[in-house]
């Protein structure tokens, strides 16, 4: 099982659909940004992307995030799923932590670290 660490203190999340791999901003990260570095992309490559699938080339290691998520109720893929949750404005940062870390661990094999 791979690990991915979340930095909270650059994580982009709950703050509704304007989520970026890599906000151009304000410097911060939705989880899919933090997956995409840690898989070899460069900051300049995920800079204001909004989607793994988006990247040139895709990287191999997130080919997981584009197929179908068997538990959602819409059969999407689970970077759609993924993104959904890290932007949900309704749910606690416990919820959000409990299912971005089943769905990283369902899909593809990860383990989520929060650090702050």
């Amino acid at each position: 099982m791979r690990k991915l660490i979340i930095k909270e203190s650059k994580w982009y999340r709950g703050l509704g659909s304007g989520s970026r791999l890599l906000v151009p901003l304000d410097g911060r990260m939705c989880c899919l940004g933090f997956d995409s570095l840690a898989c070899g992309a460069t900051e300049q490559q995920i800079l204001g992307v909004t989607f793994p699938s988006n990247l040139v080339p895709t990287l191999e290691k997130q080919k997981w995030l584009y197929i179908c998520n068997p538990s959602a109720r819409d059969m999407g893929s689970y970077q759609s799923r993924i993104a959904e949750v890290n932007d949900d404005r309704n749910i606690t940062e416990s919820e959000r932590k409990n299912l971005l870390s089943e769905l990283f661990r369902e899909g593809g094999n990860i383990e989520l670290v929060f650090v702050p």
